[in-house]
């Protein structure tokens, strides 16, 4: 499972936590088919040299975005015990699932042709990421500062490998992504 299981611990009655665990496997289903569309896409568009180029800047500047929101506003809401702009930040479909792990499997999906250890440690970068993300979310709903602290610092430590993972196939004439 790439992105990860539904939240259905949250204390809620037995019915909800079904719908939560459905509502997780539809979830799921729409991310898979996001990830083939995109894997589609990618093919045609890297087919193309002067688009290939044009999505890596657009995936570059998309997951920098991501990045400056990780470590500006998720930080900060931590910091200042904001738990409902953490929630906000981490929710499923929220701004850091699309300006980071959204920028990250379509990174994954555009190396599809590198070799097999690459692609079982992107997959688990990005899985930890997600897992990191919703410890965070988790955290705030608790209004646990220190655990959403600890889940930050360890989606950082998985951001960081995605960087230098990346970096080891963007083409030269491409500026590498900056250091979490």
């Amino acid at each position: 499972e790439l992105f990860g299981k539904a939240k259905s611990e949250t204390g809620k009655g037995e019915g909800e936590a079904k719908r939560s665990t459905r509502g997780g496997f539809l979830r799921a289903f729409a991310i898979g088919a996001l990830f083939t569309g995109i894997t589609v896409i990618t093919a045609i568009v890297l087919s193309y040299p002067r688009l290939e180029r044009l999505a890596y800047l657009q995936f570059s500047s998309l997951f920098e975005q991501g990045t400056l929101a990780f470590n500006n506003k998720l930080r900060k809401a931590i910091d200042d015990k904001d738990f409902a702009s953490a929630m906000e930040l981490t929710k499923p479909e929220g701004e850091l699932e699309v300006e980071l792990l959204q920028p990250m499997v379509f990174w994954a999906a555009g190396n599809a042709d590198a070799d097999k250890e690459y692609l079982a440690e992107l997959e688990q970068v990005i899985q930890s990421t997600k897992a990191a993300l919703d410890g965070i979310f988790t955290a705030a709903q608790s209004k646990d500062a220190a655990a959403a602290a600890k889940a930050w610092e360890g989606a950082r430590g998985q951001l960081s490998r995605f960087v230098l993972l990346a970096n080891r196939r963007i083409p030269d004439d491409i500026p590498p992504l900056s250091d979490v």
